[in-house]
């Protein structure tokens, strides 16, 4: 038997001219093979569009993944840099543990991957935007080459990426530290002098160093558009490897510990069990360094010394609202404890010879 006439693949054959566009041909009932086909075709193309989204959603799952397990990278190195965080400043590391690294670390290690995920995206959309804005640019001149706006924006705007398109690969890198350096520096001449913020120094310099960081690779997005999926790669891991650095910096650190109530040089008043005899009386200014699930480790204001209250032997513990923005007094460092040590055994020897 021969197969069915297709009017429309006939049609299809002949030339232009001979083409009648204003003709409707009946066409055979649909294939259900060929339409799943189709559709199945749709899908893999809206896929592999969707694909420099796969690592946010992977992020997000893996996110949601790690809560519900309770144990991550992240709380393994938040137990460590509170180590770190308690030698630092002479402290006896809490070994047997902190409450709230079992309660709270899932959540932070939840929003710690969300958040990273959310730059991911951000970092993607921003830099699409910038080409959109800068091929928008050239489509005007090319548009209108003969106003006098457009002849500017070619003189001082050129297609980027036609630009640096055939120069040595460091050209672009050169001007895209430039273009970094030079908005670091605008950020930096206008918001210390001026004081037009209340932010801390140390926190506004990591905002500026970031923000001209972003604004150099957005540069070489605009010169290398195909890089935009590694330079949103790195983004992310710069800003993990942040985190990271930020748990193991003993002055930020205190920071979190703070913010959750466990320490970080709370001032606080301790209210013991047996608080008739004088022994018991701490009335002077101490603050909580660290809470540990089996005592309580303070620091003595004014003899600069560390007192650790067993948890069994406390009534009562208050404390006022302290914040980010309370800094912690000056403890000094293991190093710098030692050295004074040092000073203060050999003073009386000195002054006897």
């Amino acid at each position: 038997m021969p197969p069915p006439f297709h009017a429309n693949a006939v049609l299809r054959h002949l030339p232009c001219k001979e083409r009648i566009p204003f003709m409707n041909v009946a066409t055979p009932e649909v294939n259900i093979f060929d339409s799943i086909l189709l559709k199945t075709k749709k899908i893999i193309i809206f896929a592999w569009s969707s694909l420099s989204w796969s690592l946010p959603i992977k992020l997000i799952i893996g996110a949601l993944l790690g809560a519900l397990g309770g144990s991550s990278i992240l709380g393994l190195l938040s137990e460590y840099a509170t180590y770190f965080y308690a030698i630092s400043y002479g402290v006896r590391p809490p070994i047997e543990g902190i409450p709230y690294l079992k309660a709270s670390v899932t959540l932070i290690n939840l929003a710690f991957l969300i958040s990273g995920s959310l730059i991911y995206c951000l970092t993607i959309l921003a830099f699409k935007i910038f080409a959109k804005l800068n091929n928008w640019t050239s489509y005007l001149v090319k548009w209108r080459p003969n106003s006098r706006i457009p002849r500017l924006l070619m003189t001082f705007n050129p297609d980027l990426s036609e630009y640096f398109k055939n120069k040595p690969w460091w050209l672009g890198w050169a001007a895209a530290i430039a273009t970094g350096t030079i908005i670091y520096s605008i950020f930096f001449i206008i918001a210390y002098p001026q004081n037009l913020t209340k932010i801390r120094p140390d926190i506004l310099n990591i905002a500026i160093i970031s923000y001209s960081i972003f604004a150099a690779f957005a540069f070489i997005t605009l010169i290398r558009p195909s890089t935009i999926k590694w330079i949103a790669l790195i983004t992310t891991a710069i800003y993990f490897s942040a985190w990271v650095v930020f748990l193991f910096n003993p002055n930020y650190y205190s920071n979190l510990l703070r913010l959750v109530g466990y320490g970080g040089g709370i001032p606080v008043t301790i209210e013991l069990i047996d608080s008739t005899s004088s022994k018991n009386n701490l009335d002077k200014k101490l603050y909580l360094i660290i809470r540990s699930t089996e005592a309580f480790i303070l620091l003595n204001d004014s003899t600069n010394q560390f007192i650790e209250i067993p948890k069994n032997q406390i009534k009562m513990i208050k404390h006022d609202t302290g914040g980010l923005d309370y800094l912690l007094p000056y403890l000094p460092t293991i190093d710098q404890q030692i050295q004074r040590s040092r000073e203060a055994e050999s003073t009386p020897a000195d002054s006897g010879g």
